[in-house]
């Protein structure tokens, strides 16, 4: 990512997409610089991110989080994600179901079609 008046890039929001039966589960990461932190990035980019996600037919989101970091913690709760009892490595998993099975595949099934 990159801030709004162009320059380095600043940070950045990655998914990593697997399948877990019928569901396409992204798993969600966002680094902003120390320099560039406060001031809504993360939110901004991984917003945009998630949108782009469940467009193609994400139904599940989820991101590992540590329990010291509340900047981390509101960019979670921003896109709807809840923290579970799961705990990796000192993080909890923040999780949420974006779609309904059929809306998920709905939406794979259109894109698929329209290019067809």
């Amino acid at each position: 990512m990159r801030s709004a008046g162009g320059g380095p890039a600043v940070g950045f929001v990655q998914a990593t997409l697997t399948r877990e039966g019928a569901d396409l589960v992204a798993d969600l990461a966002w680094l902003v610089t120390a320099s560039e932190q406060g001031r809504g990035l993360a939110g901004e980019a991984a917003t945009a991110v998630v949108t782009w996600l469940t467009s193609l037919g994400v139904g599940r989101l989820q991101a590992y989080v540590h329990p010291d970091h509340e900047a981390s913690a509101r960019v979670a709760r921003r896109l709807g994600l809840v923290p579970t009892s799961t705990v990796v490595d000192d993080e909890i998993l923040w999780e949420a179901v974006v779609a309904p099975v059929a809306q998920r595949h709905e939406g794979v099934r259109q894109s698929i079609v329209q290019r067809g």
